[in-house]
Parts: structure tokens; sequence; C-alpha cells
């Protein structure tokens, strides 16, 4: 492959792989990673957390990073929340301490309970972090789930942030990855479609919780969940 001017031919994650190849070739005796694997796919970032360990011997690191797996092995770590230095410590040491850090790992992935923490911005409410999202799996299998389904949706991503209002649990949609479910079959993918409701009308009336249970963006492990209804919008 040949590379252009402007690089746009190659994606971002690819774009950080030849970054960090170019830091193990410069050898330097500082090295500074910011969101160095923030780009780069679960999968991949596991297949180079070896190499980029190797990289940080012997040398001064400074590695910032939302992804505790890229930062586990620092001798230091420093836990930041809304500006401030709340913890520091190993990991070891900072998982011990059952603190923010410790649900930042994830209370599922370790099999005990959530201590529960929210979380908030600068300028918007409080809300439950997902960080903290404890959903036990269900007693039905997620094919008798299907199966049972005469006409319905499979959401399995949304498209950005889409609208509405944190305190009232309004929200409205449109859907990154779709399908349209017909007597118990995926039929196909839907386009231009978009969800609407309230999460917490919604919750009320789950009609299964699958068995199997899906890591979602390496913070919280959930079922999938049946809900009766919920407002689909489409283009025709």
């Amino acid at each position: 492959m040949v590379l252009n001017e402007e690089s746009s031919n190659i994606s971002q994650g690819q774009k950080q792989l030849i970054t960090i190849a170019r830091a193990l070739l410069a050898n330097p005796k500082i090295l500074i990673l910011d969101e160095a694997t923030s780009s780069v796919d679960t999968r991949t970032e596991l297949r180079i957390q070896n190499a980029m360990h190797r990289l940080t011997q012997g040398r001064t690191s400074f590695i910032i990073a939302h992804r505790l797996a890229t930062i586990r092995n620092a001798d230091l770590i420093l836990v930041m929340s809304e500006g401030d230095i709340v913890e520091q410590g190993t990991h070891e040491a900072l998982l011990d301490k059952r603190g923010f850090y410790y649900d930042l790992k994830t209370a599922a992935r370790a099999g005990v309970p959530s201590t529960g923490n929210g979380s908030r911005g600068l300028f918007s409410q409080p809300d439950p972090a997902p960080t903290n999202l404890l959903w036990g799996a269900g007693e039905t299998p997620l094919a008798d789930m299907l199966a049972g389904i005469e006409e319905g949706l499979w959401v399995e991503n949304v498209l950005g942030l889409g609208q509405g209002n944190i305190m009232s649990g309004a929200f409205s949609n449109p859907l990154a990855l779709g399908f349209k479910i017909e007597k118990g079959q995926i039929v196909g993918r839907v386009k231009g479609v978009s969800i609407a409701g309230n999460v917490y009308e919604l919750l009320r009336h789950v009609s299964a919780v699958s068995r199997e249970t899906e890591w979602v963006y390496q913070n919280f492990n959930q079922p999938y969940v049946l809900l009766e209804e919920m407002n689909v919008i489409a283009r025709e």
C-alpha cells in the first residue's frame, strides 16, 4: 500500500499502529503515549499489549489512557476525575482499595456488587455511570426469545448521543445498526430508523432477559433484553 500525502487512505486505527511502530523504532529515552490505542479495536489492542509493555521497559513513560489494560503494568497510576487526582498507586493496590479505580475496572468483571457510583459532566446533571452498570443474566435462551417475536426490531447500536432528558428518562436515537424480525427470524437490516421512548417506562415492561450476556464497550456486561413495545420511526 502507498500512503497519500494526507494519509486519508488508511483508517485512524491504522495510523495509530504506524505511530506505535515508529516509536518502537526510534527507541526514545522518554516516551509519552496519549490515548495511543483509542482508535484500535479491542482484539488488535490485545495483540499489541506485549509490544507496548516491552516498549515502556527501561525508560520513563507517561501513558494517558481510558482503557485500563493499557496502563495496568505501570509503576504508578494516577486516577483523575473532574480534573482532580482522586487515587494513586499500582493496579493491584488500587483494586484492593475498592474505590474509584475499582469501579472503573468494573465490579461486574470482579464478580461482586458495584459500589454504585454515578458520574456527571461539568455542566450536566448526575446520571448512572455505565462502568458501574450490573444487569444479571436471565433464564431465557436468546434463541427462544427470538423465536417468539412475531414482528419486531433487533437494536444492536444507536448512532451518536441522540436527544433526551436524563432526569425524566426520555430519549430519541437513530439506529446505527438494527435488524427487522418477522415470525422469529431476522429478515434483513433496517435503515433510516429511529427509536424513542422513556427508559423508565420501558424497563417496567421487560418481557424476557436472555441467559447469554455480552461485554459492551469493554465496560459493562449485559444480557439481551426483550421489551414489549417501543416507538419506532422509519422513512418510507
